[in-house]
């Protein structure tokens, strides 16, 4: 595993991000949209003004134990979140959710490129909560968990399109990206954490990156902000 760059230059990504509307890490331009913060700390995302409505849909992967974003989202929004996490410990904190917020629901499945069960790994530090079926801190022991395409969970929740997707989920995220853009699923906005920019795997992380923020342009998405470090977000074009 490759160390993350330093905080200097972190620093210098922001100031490049802000200033010269370029993403250093994915090479990509930022075009800016109006955006609303929601959620509290690092559970915080920012949201594109432009498809915030009563009723919104949103699915929402990874819970771990803070779901201040997507309690902002029902409660101040009027949004009806979709919540996806099997990881034990996000169960039992989102169930509890459930039964205090009407407008969130919860699916103890996880997110991936096939509907198949899979091994989550444990995070190094015990403390953590976030676990991972690609082994992004290594291959630790876990659980094993359903896990299913986005195509398929809106067929069983009767969705047609989505106007948010939010995810994070600890590596997993450019083979879920990939099939929702082979899939063509219509959906209005994306928030993604690139979860290398914590742990990069290999010298190449920023390339993997690069390349999903590529396909995801390519399919009619532009880059509309960047919060450090590595949330994304992104804004469908109008056509």
């Amino acid at each position: 595993m490759t160390r993350s760059p330093s905080k200097l230059w972190w620093g210098l990504a922001a100031l490049r991000q802000i200033v010269l509307r370029h993403d250093p890490v994915s090479r990509s331009a930022i075009r800016p949209a109006p955006i609303v913060v929601a959620g509290r700390g690092h559970a915080s995302w920012k949201v594109p003004a432009a498809v915030l409505r009563p009723g919104m849909i949103i699915y929402a992967a990874g819970v771990g134990l803070d779901t201040t974003f997507d309690e902002a989202m029902v409660e101040t929004h009027g949004a009806v979140v979709h919540a996806f996490d099997p990881t034990p410990r996000s169960i039992v904190h989102a169930r509890a959710v459930v039964e205090r917020l009407p407008g969130f629901h919860f699916h103890p499945v996880g997110l991936w490129k096939e509907d198949t069960d899979l091994v989550f790994h444990a995070p190094a530090n015990p403390e953590h909560v976030s676990h991972s079926v690609t082994a992004l801190q290594g291959h630790n022991p876990g659980f094993t968990a359903t896990c299913k395409r986005i195509s398929t969970l809106m067929r069983e929740l009767g969705h047609d399109a989505i106007d948010l997707l939010k995810i994070d989920i600890e590596g997993a995220e450019y083979e879920v990206l990939s099939d929702l853009v082979a899939s063509r699923i219509p959906v209005r906005a994306i928030c993604v954490e690139f979860d290398e920019t914590n742990f990069p795997q290999d010298q190449h992380w920023r390339d993997r990156i690069a390349a999903a923020v590529s396909g995801l342009h390519a399919a009619g998405f532009d880059l509309a902000a960047v919060a450090p470090k590595g949330n994304y977000t992104f804004l469908a074009r109008a056509h």
